[in-house]
């Protein structure tokens, strides 16, 4: 391996999150909580006291970004900026001294606060590598909540921004004139839209979600998550309309967050399926963590399958049961792309296996199941 990579939510700020594996116990570190510099340095302590992690950590280096749970989770940062400062610079602070961040950097003195975490990493004519910030800069929550939720007018809203000006034309900009054969985006969140309608459940069966403090009938735009990219469409639109209209090929965005897996195409339309694909999409789903099916008490695969490609036809793959790491191999003919995933997190250990393979031929964007 050449290099790893960490899509964020390194830590959980909160005691108990109900994500842990099941041989973890309570975190009470802090009082549970993480609210000031101490006590993120505690979680961070904590989490990297994991002697397989301190292993992987010394042997390879490593390009890491931050998601929300290293502040708290959902945050955008232009809201916290004005109602959590504090709280946001010793979370902040926290990250940057336990997290390997090359060109080193620290937060800025302004207010609002500001760490300059986008970057580019050329390696070579083969690949450059984006990594994206989608905290710091985003606009906030406009719906009564961000999970399994039907769609709001405001999200449409065409200045809506997930990325900020700055960096969205730090990135337009890198794109147009990176010469490399492959472009790769470290994306924190989902970027394929992700909806939901009634299909086969019947107009009073209702989506068994224990996350949510009810359950919630499926009707037509129900989105599943609103915290990802399509809390943020005309910047989503904007983004994939460029890469289309400047001709840049070979663009293939990886993704965290979602604790499972999820592969596909991005469209600037996402509505029209006959609207060309101008990059393909890989999520990995969690190491460790828990996903789907821990978290809603049975796995939902079979039915995911179901349900979701005929409403997003870009969907290629998903699978709602593994935990994996996602191995890529570049070379000039082809992007190759593994879930490598485990039987189990219950336990410390568990055997390996190749869940799903995906070949990204040169010239694309298409996502070729093997």
């Amino acid at each position: 391996m050449d290099f790893c990579v960490h899509l964020g939510d390194h830590i959980y700020e909160t005691g108990h999150t109900g994500y842990e594996p099941g041989y973890v116990r309570e975190d009470t570190i802090g009082g549970g909580l993480a609210t000031d510099l101490p006590t993120y340095r505690q979680k961070y302590q904590l989490y990297l006291s994991d002697p397989y992690l301190r292993e992987v950590r010394r042997r390879f280096p490593w390009i890491v970004l931050w998601d929300d749970h290293e502040l708290f989770n959902n945050y955008a940062g232009a809201q916290v900026s004005q109602e959590a400062p504090a709280r946001q610079r010793d979370a902040y602070t926290a990250f940057m001294e336990y997290m390997p961040i090359l060109p080193s950097v620290s937060p800025s003195t302004d207010t609002p606060l500001r760490v300059p975490l986008y970057r580019q990493f050329a390696f070579g004519d083969l690949l450059d590598v984006f990594a994206l910030d989608e905290r710091q800069y985003r606009d906030g929550v406009v719906c009564q909540r961000d999970v399994v939720v039907t769609g709001y007018p405001e999200l449409a809203e065409p200045t809506r921004t997930m990325l900020g000006d700055a960096q969205r034309g730090w990135l337009q900009a890198a794109l147009r004139a990176s010469t490399a054969q492959w472009k790769c985006l470290l994306s924190e969140v989902m970027m394929m839209r992700l909806a939901l309608v009634n299909q086969e459940m019947g107009g009073a069966e209702r989506l068994p979600v224990r996350v949510l403090r009810q359950p919630i009938a499926i009707a037509e735009d129900v989105y599943v998550n609103l915290d990802a990219w399509d809390g943020y469409p005309a910047e989503r639109t904007a983004l994939l309309q460029f890469i289309a209209d400047q001709g840049i090929r070979n663009v293939v965005v990886c993704t965290g967050d979602a604790h499972n897996c999820f592969a596909g195409v991005l469209r600037p339309d996402f509505q029209d399926a006959a609207s060309p694909a101008v990059a393909v999409e890989c999520v990995g789903g969690s190491v460790s963590s828990f996903g789907a099916a821990e978290l809603l008490g049975r796995d939902l695969t079979d039915l995911a399958r179901r349900l979701i490609p005929p409403v997003n036809p870009h969907v290629k793959y998903l699978d709602l049961t593994y935990h994996v790491y996602t191995k890529v191999v570049v070379t000039p003919e082809a992007m190759d792309i593994r879930y490598i995933g485990v039987n189990t997190v219950a336990q410390p250990t568990s055997p390996a296996f190749l869940l799903q393979r995906f070949v990204v031929p040169n010239g694309g964007p298409r996502l070729v199941l093997q």
